[in-house]
């Protein structure tokens, strides 16, 4: 292990694989190329699960084997086009299932393998990612090398909790178990008292207080159960989730506003379906089956379920899926949220021989998904992105400030967009964020706009992989100046020279004009303005202009007039 700890360079590099065509999306959206992530020094890499968004970051928990490097994890976090590694676990290890814990921590649990205790025994382990390493780990167990391989994990304040599929070694033949083990601070492990469940087809849990585990586990031809963890005693509560024998492996994820949702995969004919439930106050929702649409009229087979892991009130679902006649081969299914509701699952065409999901939506609403094949080389990956485009924007004026309004190219709903703003020729920032509705026109009014500047606004459609930002073009604001005033200061009427004082005109020429009270113009004079704001000037009606009264008014440069004003001329 000392030698190959010196490989300290990993090249990260992305490899782009046109798909047939895109997957189940909501308008305006599309999913990227496949493409393809690897790490110099393994044979192989599988993506374990992405974790909640946190901290601003996108970050996939994945695991390298075979090559000089052999069994180590990583987490993997997006910066602007490309993966960078975060941290390293540098142990050989099984998968790293999801672990539900406060924003503030990040758990890993895993089962050692290397090196083994024995022909029938391995290390259940558990460790916190501490900044950008992971801290020394705490050895849970001992636990079935060859049965213990599904496990999860959560914490409330210095409390931790692992449950695992075990077997029991002290009954005859050797049936399975769920155990679940408690740590208080830094003291030892304790295992709780027995759950009476098989945790056989998985199982997840989630604390919902200081002594309290919510369970969900899929059970061996008896569906989906459920129950409570209070203090060290478990109790099963019914009815159970579900009854249907071919139920599988339970995702289980916190919503926003209190509680969870649990979704898993059923087999009630010739067809799978997935089936999604909310828990609140100690009570689940009626199971919703999602609708789903099949590529051909054949038996389809879904295997893991699993819910996007930010913690939405409808999160995006992905789960893989056989065909057991025309093409039989393994796909990636997805189901994007659309208008507050599930959507519709889909096949990801370009994902053949997809298994084991994982995603995640960031806060542009865009699903993250990544799988493995079986022994191919790299974990392979998409992302959403809005395929709209916006126009130019049209600026306005509203209570003197800019007011904007865009298109988009094809309606969008709920995706994201991006005012930039540059205060004349420096750099353009964002300076709000908009949400599409159904409609494609958006505006937006710069209250925030400085007095007096020359403002460059356009519109950027967001996304977290900068490759699929896109800016349109730029319009200009150019602000208006002060109001443009004009005063007689010399005696009204006046008999040859009208001297004027000239309040706000922008440098440059000013033009004087002269009108009868029918409207008709008599007179225009030309002057120059000082653009210092204030300006004396000097009318001399030719001898033309009868006695009478006129109204007088000046036009700056930029095209602004003055209110006009009454002068009587005397002979």
């Amino acid at each position: 292990m000392s030698n190959l700890r010196r490989v300290c360079v990993f090249l990260v590099f992305l490899i782009l694989e046109t798909p047939d065509r895109a997957g189940a999306l909501p308008a305006g959206r599309a999913w990227t190329p496949v493409q393809t992530l690897k790490l110099g020094g393994h044979s192989f890499m599988r993506p374990d699960r992405f974790e909640p968004t946190q901290g601003g970051r996108i970050e996939l928990v994945a695991g390298g084997f075979g090559g000089p490097l052999n069994g180590r994890g990583y987490g993997l976090v997006w910066s602007d086009s490309g993966w960078n590694v975060r941290w390293t676990l540098d142990e050989s290890h099984y998968v790293l299932w999801p672990a539900l814990t406060p924003s503030d921590r990040q758990l890993l649990v895993w089962k050692s393998m290397s090196p083994p205790v024995n022909t029938y025994y391995n290390h259940l382990v558990v460790a916190d990612v501490v900044g950008n390493s992971v801290a020394p780990q705490d050895t849970i167990a001992l636990v079935s090398a060859l049965d213990a391989l599904i496990y999860a994990a959560t914490s409330w304040g210095d409390r931790r909790w692992v449950a695992v599929r075990d077997q029991d070694f002290a009954t005859f033949g050797f049936p399975e178990i769920l155990r679940i083990f408690r740590q208080d601070g830094t003291g030892p492990w304790r295992e709780m008292g027995p759950t009476g469940l098989l945790g056989s087809e998985g199982m997840r849990i989630a604390a919902l207080d200081s002594v309290t585990v919510l369970v969900v586990s899929g059970e061996y031809h008896a569906g989906i159960h459920w129950g409570y963890l209070r203090d060290t005693t478990f109790t099963e509560q019914s009815p159970p989730l579900s009854t249907n024998p071919l139920a599988l492996i339970p995702s289980l994820k916190p919503r926003p506003g209190g509680g969870y949702i649990a979704a898993w995969q059923e087999f009630p004919d010739t067809t799978g379906q997935v089936v999604v439930a909310k828990f609140r106050d100690s009570i689940w929702s009626r199971p919703e089956t999602l609708a789903v649409k099949l590529p051909f009229q054949v038996q389809h087979e879904f295997i893991q379920t699993e819910l996007s892991a930010e913690g939405s009130e409808t999160p995006a679902l992905a789960w893989f899926g056989y065909a057991t006649r025309e093409d039989v081969d393994y796909h990636i299914w997805t189901s994007f949220p659309n208008g507050g509701g599930f959507g519709v699952g889909e096949r990801l065409e370009g994902s053949r021989d997809g298994v084991n999901p994982t995603l995640v939506r960031d806060e542009n609403g865009d699903v993250w998904l990544a799988w493995w094949k079986f022994l191919e080389d790299g974990i392979f990956w998409v992302h959403s992105f809005t395929a709209a485009e916006a126009s130019r924007p049209a600026v306005s004026e509203r209570f003197g400030q800019p007011l904007l309004r865009w298109t988009l190219s094809s309606p969008a709903p709920e995706t994201w967009w991006a005012v930039m703003r540059g205060d004349g020729d420096n750099v353009m920032v964002p300076v709000a964020r908009l949400r599409a509705s159904d409609d494609t026109l958006l505006a937006w009014a710069d209250t925030s706009a400085p007095a007096g500047a020359r403002l460059r606004y356009a519109i950027r459609r967001e996304c977290r992989d900068t490759r699929y930002q896109k800016t349109s073009e730029e319009a200009l604001w150019e602000p208006r100046g002060l109001a443009l005033s004009v005063a007689i200061r010399s005696r009204n009427p006046a008999s040859a020279t009208i001297d004027l004082e000239v309040i706000g005109a922008s440098q440059g020429e000013l033009q004087v004009q002269l009108y009868d009270l029918q409207g008709r113009e008599i007179l225009r004079q030309s002057a120059v303005a000082s653009g210092a704001g204030h300006d004396d000037l000097s009318v001399s009606p030719v001898n033309s202009i009868r006695p009478g009264v006129y109204l007088l008014r000046l036009r700056s440069a930029d095209g602004r007039h003055t209110p006009t004003i009454k002068v009587a001329v005397l002979r």
